[in-house]
């Protein structure tokens, strides 16, 4: 009997075939730039297993496919090809066998058209394939190959691919905003992509280690890396090619976003057509400041303070590095141009420079003088002074400037960095509206800027003032740099600001200094935080479907307690900050011993509560008065309690229910819609927040109160401020007042011992109020205000 009827070699070559199929169709995957493109790595390493189907006589999958492909047509000659010989044709050897003639292996190999060559241009195939039927042979190749060549991504990549296949999984476009004013036209489209790992060269795997994720229900096995990719439409070729070449000049550079290179490619969009498009790839960032503020509670201990104010100071080490550069043994001098929050984003808890698009770069005079330049580049809000004529439109030329128009912006920077450590998201936008107003005030023009004329605005100085006098006891930092930025930074005079290498050694020289002495956080209450966290993590994880890599598997990351920030990029616009509540702010450091207890109600309709009418209280404290309800407040104001429950409350804690319980009986009845109760600990157990509900009762509020009293340990010292909470209930307020239904007005009655030890208060509590309550109402214009201490 012929070996050829012991042994069928088409039944086995179709077997061979069948899984080959099987394999390149689990390893294909969509392009979201248009086609499919194949994992040749995974073909390869899945085809080098052996198969329960293999024969014994065949070394794996991928030698019983080269042996068989020839004997199947002549199975009493030896096969023209053995395994070893597809080293550096595999391949090739796949899009053969995928258009159905792998027989032609040889002609390639004669040829050496091997793999390092692909995608092969027609031209150079028509020169060295000669066959019969030889045009439609090579025209289904030459499609074909696309799929099984697709771009790698590598360090420093930068090549013209023209209708090559990206290997992007997923794109989704980054629309940042401007100022709060909505999108604008940009030079180039911004989005996050994301790459098969087998798609990354190994020296940008290992650069951009953080990157690396697993997408949850990805059927592939591997990861995924996830870049920025800035796209430039044809007509933007000189954006492109300016920004690409200042990319390059600062690679490498500490504290500025990663540049991963260029590439030119066809893009096929929604209509079906292919569209030539320029990209800059980039390391992704979490978000730009302005998200991050929105995103993020702001630092609380001293310890978290340091570090981010550690973390900002990396920009003016940035800065400073690409102010002087050395390319080719020349030195140059470089302007950023437009540095602003939205220029600075979060990666992986640090924050980096980036978007050169408007930097300029000019030989150095080799002058120990500070060296000028036309420099025309950046954004109203943040340029300094002597840019203002060229960017308002008053005047055709062009600055000359300096490198400290910079610091200016920096400065600018640090001060809306200051206001959220001291007050939070809100107060950033606070601080927004001041300026405005006080430009509208001197102008009568709707802008905001950080200078009037040529100095600086007397908002933006009255208002560090401001952060320095509420800023917690815990920050040992803030307002020293709200020092450093009102005398070096925001300086009318751009040859008495700080270079950016002065502003970075002073950070240095700061941040080196011991803190004033402060109670640390609690060990316990630090461990309670981390397991928050980690909660917080896995519930992202099954909700996005995003799989953080395990710590020894990337760089350590600095600690922090928003260390885990979501994955997805998220640049949004200030005018969504505005739609967030206020968030209260934790608040856990030593104390001295309290005062005792006055009350307070405050009313922020008219400002005068009726008929007043005392309480008996405790011989050590005041005593409380309140107001009638039957009269002025009616069915058409709504009532919320604020009852500070910092440890200094904790001695006046049945005091403060009783009387709270008096006010609810009065008020039952008269807020159809139901009371509010709520607490200055952010801590507080959420189930003692009482939100509206038209059926409540006196007990209710007890027992809320229970809730919410103070801890009797002392190791678990709790110092409260006013103003966050306070402020959120205005905030609520004020935006429903814009809505189609008005709100009723509110009456904000507050429970304190007037003990805010979380915050430095020069005058008496009240004043600090109205002052508060006047920023209110400048910032609410149509918010009638009024405050009454009893």
């Amino acid at each position: 009997m012929s070996v050829a009827t012991q042994f069928n070699y088409h039944s086995e070559y179709r077997t061979a075939l069948e899984e080959f199929r099987v394999i390149r169709e689990d390893e294909t995957r969509l392009s979201k730039c248009g086609g499919e493109f194949i994992i040749v790595g995974n073909v390869t390493r899945r085809l080098e297993d052996k198969s329960p189907s293999c024969h014994y006589r065949f070394r794996n999958n991928l030698d019983r496919l080269c042996q068989l492909h020839s004997l199947r047509r002549n199975s009493m000659q030896p096969p023209t090809m053995r395994l070893e010989d597809l080293k550096g044709y595999h391949c090739v050897f796949y899009i053969l066998i995928d258009i159905g003639d792998p027989s032609k292996i040889d002609l390639f190999r004669d040829n050496g058209l091997s793999d390092n060559k692909l995608p092969i241009d027609m031209t150079t195939l028509r020169d060295k394939i000669r066959e019969r039927h030889n045009d439609d042979f090579l025209d289904k190749f030459y499609k074909a190959q696309l799929a099984w060549c697709p771009v790698q991504f590598e360090l420093g990549m930068r090549e013209k691919y023209g209708d090559r296949i990206m290997p992007i999984l997923e794109k989704t476009e980054i629309k940042p905003h401007r100022d709060g004013r909505g999108p604008r036209k940009n030079t180039a489209s911004l989005y996050s992509i994301e790459v098969p790992e087998e798609m990354v060269g190994m020296k940008l795997q290992k650069k951009m280690a953080s990157a690396k994720f697993k997408r949850q229900g990805d059927r592939s096995p591997g990861f995924r890396y996830r870049f920025a990719l800035k796209q430039f439409e044809f007509d933007k070729i000189d954006h492109f090619h300016n920004e690409a070449r200042m990319f390059d000049h600062l690679r490498d550079k500490d504290g500025m976003i990663q540049y991963i290179g260029w590439y030119q490619s066809l893009e096929t969009d929604n209509k079906g057509a292919q569209r030539e498009y320029h990209y800059i790839i980039l390391e992704l960032g979490d978000s730009d400041l302005y998200t991050a503020i929105r995103t993020l509670e702001p630092p609380v201990s001293p310890k978290e303070i340091l570090g981010f104010w550690t973390a900002m100071s990396g920009i003016s080490e940035a800065l400073a590095s690409i102010n002087k550069l050395k390319l080719g043994g020349v030195n140059y001098y470089t302007w950023h141009a437009d540095i602003k929050p939205e220029n600075i984003l979060r990666v992986d808890s640090r924050y980096k420079l980036a978007d050169p698009g408007e930097a300029y770069i000019q030989l150095s005079n080799g002058e120990n003088r500070r060296q000028s330049a036309r420099v025309t580049g950046g954004t109203r809000t943040y340029g300094a002074p002597e840019k203002a004529a060229y960017l308002d439109g008053r005047s055709l030329q062009e600055p000359l400037i300096t490198q400290t128009s910079d610091v200016w912006s920096l400065g600018c920077v640090f001060s809306i960095a200051a206001t959220y450590v001291v007050l939070g998201p809100q107060g950033v936008l606070i601080y927004d509206r001041i300026r405005r107003a006080g430009i509208f005030e001197k102008t009568g023009d709707v802008s905001d800027t950080f200078h009037h004329d040529d100095k600086v605005l007397s908002e933006v100085t009255e208002w560090h003032r401001y952060l320095r006098a509420v800023a917690r006891k815990t920050d040992a930092y803030t307002a020293d740099v709200l020092d450093m930025v009102d005398q070096y930074m925001l300086v009318a005079a751009p040859d008495q600001r700080f270079m950016a290498v002065e502003v970075h050694d002073w950070f240095k020289r700061r941040l080196e200094q011991s803190p004033v002495p402060t109670q640390e956080v609690p060990s316990r209450i630090e461990d309670l935080l981390q397991d928050i966290e980690l909660e917080v993590e896995l519930d992202y994880e099954q909700h996005s479907g995003i799989k953080r890599l395990d710590s020894n598997m990337v760089p350590k990351r600095p600690a922090s307690r928003n260390a885990q920030a979501s994955t997805e990029p998220d640049f949004k616009s200030q005018k969504e900050l505005l739609d967030q509540g206020i968030r209260p702010t934790a608040h856990r450091s030593a104390r001295d011993s309290p005062p005792k207890l006055p009350a307070l109600t405050l009313d922020v309709t008219s400002g005068r509560a009726s008929g007043m009418q005392n309480h008996s209280a405790s011989h050590d404290s005041h005593a409380y008065h309140a107001g009638s309800f039957g009269g002025q407040h009616s069915h058409t104001q709504s009532v919320v309690y604020l009852v500070d429950n910092g440890t200094s409350m904790r001695e006046h804690w049945d005091q403060a229910t009783f009387i709270l319980g008096g006010l609810v009986w009065r008020s039952l009845g008269y807020d159809e819609n139901g009371m509010e109760l709520c607490f200055t600990n952010p801590d507080t157990n959420p189930a003692a927040h009482i939100r509206e509900s038209p059926k409540q009762e006196v007990e209710t509020f007890t027992d809320a109160m229970k809730l919410a009293k103070p801890s009797s340990n002392d190791k678990m010292s709790v110092e409260t401020m006013i103003v966050p909470e306070l402020a959120r209930i205005i905030n609520d307020y004020s935006r429903a007042m814009i809505s189609r239904r008005r709100p009723k007005k509110k009456t904000i009655i507050v429970l304190t011992d007037g003990v805010w030890n979380g915050m430095h208060i020069p005058n008496t509590l009240d004043e600090h109020l109205k002052a508060v309550f006047q920023l209110l109402r400048d910032l609410h214009k149509d918010l009638p205000v009024g405050l009454e201490p009893t």
